[in-house]
């Protein structure tokens, strides 16, 4: 397994905590590509804490939807209160 975090603090929006990742593995996509077509499995986890208090909802650009198709990555979000 491997894994890395977003090097934003908590409070960042989640779209740019996603940008920022994609941006870290943008010279690595080719290799990327390749373990998603032999199988591997590739997850992007974001959690979102401390949803307390009412509806709290936040959006995901297309460009970065794309972005992490074009890689092969799945999506999960979790929310947690």
């Amino acid at each position: 397994m491997w894994s890395i975090r977003s090097l934003l603090h908590r409070s960042a929006a989640p779209d740019d905590h996603i940008t920022g990742l994609l941006a870290r593995l943008q010279n690595r996509g080719e290799a990327l590509r390749e373990l998603s077509a032999q199988g591997y499995k590739m997850d992007l986890f974001l959690g979102v804490f401390g949803i307390e208090d009412g509806n709290h909802g936040f959006s995901i650009a297309s460009e970065t939807m794309k972005a992490l198709g074009d890689l092969g990555i799945k999506l999960e979000i979790d929310a947690y209160g």
